[in-house]
Parts: structure tokens; sequence; C-alpha cells
């Protein structure tokens, strides 16, 4: 007798991921992503910054300092380039900050700050502004004002009369040692931040000396890496040791690295323009990128440029590539060109452990794509267009995911990259 056996078919149903740049950022499945080359605009990501060629640059140049409509570079530790005029500016020292501002007459004047001496050059004219403000490591303009830390001490000019060393409304501040030497100062709305390496103060220093008065900002950061503090519309930026710190002075957000798969090198390279932080950074893959945060939407990306000297202070960012020297552009408009991509990895396994299978995919948007996907235990790779649910050519299994979305041209928009797992049912 032959006795039927049952054969219990496992059932399958359908799931869809869909991966938009608000799951990028808030899913805890998500461990990295990063838009290369695209970034975030109106819930979709969309061609980025590009870049145009604006003259030529000594390829030995060991710094670029674009500051407030002037642009220097340095060509050996006590001698500048200025782009505007070719003018060679030899000030004889070695300077620690760069600054410009417009004198009480109007005329671009441009400060160089150093331990030995203080230079302010007008055109062709330079005064020695030591005997006024002193030496120092740092510098910043307030209130009409010149500002300059060195050590624990502020020293400070006359209002709208800096080059006066003689006035009575001139001075300095000596400060707690406790608090640690000056290493940055930032004027920042109606206030003057003094950053220390133990402490950060918030000096209000109105056109009245009497009202001059401190007050201790609570914030624990570790330190701030030097060339890397900038302010960004409505809060300022800087890296500490193992995060940037954003605020706006009263409050702030520690964001760590990790988060952005990024570190600074010690000879940091940052800007910032139309409220956005720029850095030169290294990822944790190695390659050296330009990244971009946005602190006003809490986004950010990068842009795959071969750059090794950045700087920009509000109007524009400008870099060097090679012996040229490059300036970003609003937007990416190489068309027919691939523009931009997006990586990301992320957990995809069920609520329970196990592992889905990706049997399609479609990203809606705009536009045509290549998309590779990989995984634990095997990899695929296709063509695209939006709108259009793509077929991989075999069932890709896994718990972990990691893929490259990369956009065709300019016109490419990322609204969502939709994933369509399969899953067995008892």
């Amino acid at each position: 007798m032959i006795r039927e056996k049952e054969i219990k078919v496992p059932a399958v149903k359908g799931k869809t991921l869909r991966i938009t740049p608000s799951y990028l950022k808030s899913s805890e499945r998500v461990t990295r992503f990063a838009p290369i080359g695209l970034c975030e605009e109106n819930g979709k990501l969309v061609a980025a910054e590009g870049t145009e060629d604006v003259g030529t640059m000594s390829a030995t140049a060991l710094s670029l300092n674009a500051v407030r409509g002037e642009l220097l570079w340095r060509t050996d530790e006590t001698t500048f380039y200025r782009h505007s005029d070719g003018m060679i500016l030899g000030i004889g020292f070695t300077a620690d900050d760069v600054l410009s501002y417009s004198d009480p007459s109007g005329v671009l004047a441009t400060l160089f700050v150093g331990a030995e001496k203080t230079m302010l050059i007008r055109g062709i004219a330079v005064k020695d502004l030591t005997p006024a403000v002193g030496t120092g490591s740092c510098a910043a303009i307030h209130h009409e004002r010149i500002f300059v830390g060195k050590g624990n001490t502020l020293t400070y000019s006359a209002p709208l009369d800096p080059e006066n060393g003689e006035s009575s409304r001139a001075g300095s501040i000596d400060l707690p040692v406790t608090g640690g030497e000056i290493v940055a100062l930032l004027s920042f709305g109606e206030r003057l931040y003094v950053f220390r390496s133990r402490e950060l103060l918030r000096l209000r220093a109105d056109a009245n000396d009497l009202n001059f008065s401190f007050e201790r900002v609570h914030l624990s950061y570790g330190g701030l890496r030097k060339g890397t503090l900038r302010p960004c519309g409505r809060e300022f930026v800087f890296a500490a040791a193992r995060h940037l710190v954003v605020g706006d002075g009263s409050t702030f957000r520690y964001l760590p690295f990790s988060r952005f798969g990024i570190t600074f090198p010690d000879d940091a390279q940052t800007g910032q323009s139309d409220g956005k932080y720029y850095a030169l950074v290294t990822t944790e893959g190695g390659q050296r990128r330009i990244f971009i945060y946005d602190p006003a939407g809490d986004t950010y990306h990068f842009l795959d440029v071969d750059a090794d000297l950045l700087s920009g202070a509000g109007e524009g960012i400008y870099f060097r590539h090679g012996t040229r020297l490059c300036r970003l552009t609003p937007k990416n408009l190489s068309e027919g060109k691939p523009c931009g991509s997006l990586e990301g990895e992320l957990g995809m396994s069920d609520d329970g452990g196990k592992e889905r299978r990706i049997d399609a995919v479609s990203v809606t948007g705009r536009g045509n794509f290549r998309l590779t996907l990989e995984t634990d235990k095997g990899r695929s790779e296709l063509s695209l267009a939006a709108g259009r649910r793509a077929r991989l050519a075999h069932v890709l299994r896994g718990n972990f995911l990691q893929f490259t979305l990369q956009a065709e041209d300019p016109a490419c928009e990322i609204a969502a990259l939709e994933l369509y797992f399969r899953e067995e049912t008892p």
C-alpha cells in the first residue's frame, strides 16, 4: 500500500523597502550612507555643486585664504600672493591668522597676525599694528574693533580707530589661567566668542568700553581643531577631537565623525558659503573628498574632487587642483556625464533575524541610473530608468546590503530607491 505524503510548500509574500533621504537619516538599520555629488533638496537628491577653473595656482603654495573679497595664498612661511592684482606680499614673519575687513573709509584691508608682529595691508600701503593691538595667534573684527588673542590675554583696539595705538579706548584683558590659552576668536551675532583650550567664553563688547563683560558658555568639546571654526548662517560649526560641534552660542549639537564616516586631517582646510560648512576630509575608505554640511537642514553630502587646499569665507569656495585654481559652482551642469552617486549600507534581515531575498528594484525620481547591490551572499548590477521596476538577473539573498546608485547625468533626481523582497512564510 502506497501512502501519499503531504508536501508543504511555503507561501511567498512580498515586501517593499522604500529608501528615501529621510529614511537614510532616521532608520536604525542604516549603518552608513554617503551622497556623493548629490545633495538633498525638497526631499529629493539632486545634482550638487559643480566646479569651474578660474586660473593658475602654484603647486608649491602652502595654504589658501579666501577672506572677504580677497584671495591669498602663502608661497612660503613669510610671503603671500594676492590673486586680485598679482602682488607679492612679503610680510617678513609667519602669520597664524589672516582676515580682511572694510576700514572706516570703506576700503578693504587685510590683517596678518603672528607671534612676532601684526601687520595691516591696504592696497600697497603697509602698516605695523603691533603697537596698537600687539601680537598673537588669532584675531577677529567685532563692533568696529580688532581683537587679538595671545596666551591668556585678549588685546583690543579703539573702536573705529584700530590703527591708533595711543588711544585710551584700546586695551587688554588678562583672563584666568585656568581656562587655558586662547586658540580662536569668532564674532557671531552681538557677541565675541573666545575659544580657549579648556573653556568657551562669550564677550559682550559694545563700543562703550565700560560695558565689557564675560559669560562662560557651558560646552564640553575637548578642544577645537585649528582652522575648522566657521560661522554658518544662524549657527557656527567647528571640529573637535571626534565630532563636529554645531551651535548658536547657547545650545549645541554634537555630531560624531562616525555618523559621516570621516576624519579631519591635522592640516584642516575648511570654508563657509551660503550658510554651509565645507571641509577637506578623509573618508573611512581612505578617499580625500570635500565634505559639505548644512546646519539649517542637518544634511550632508560629498564632492569627489581632487583638491589639496580649500578655503572660503562667504563669497564662494575655492580649491587647488594640481596647478589650477578652481571654484565651486551652485550646480553641476556637465550634461551627459555621470554627476554623482548614493552609497549606503544597511541591515536587511526581517524583525526575526531571517535573511531576505531581493528580486526587483525601482527608482522614484527622474533619469537613468546604474545600480550595484552586494550582500553577504552575492552581488548584482543593472541599469534602470526612473519609474520602471527592474528584475534582478537572480534573486539576491542576505542579511546585510551595500548599494551604489549612480546617476547618469545632472538632470537626475532620486526621491526613493525601492527594494522588493520575497519572504517565505510557513
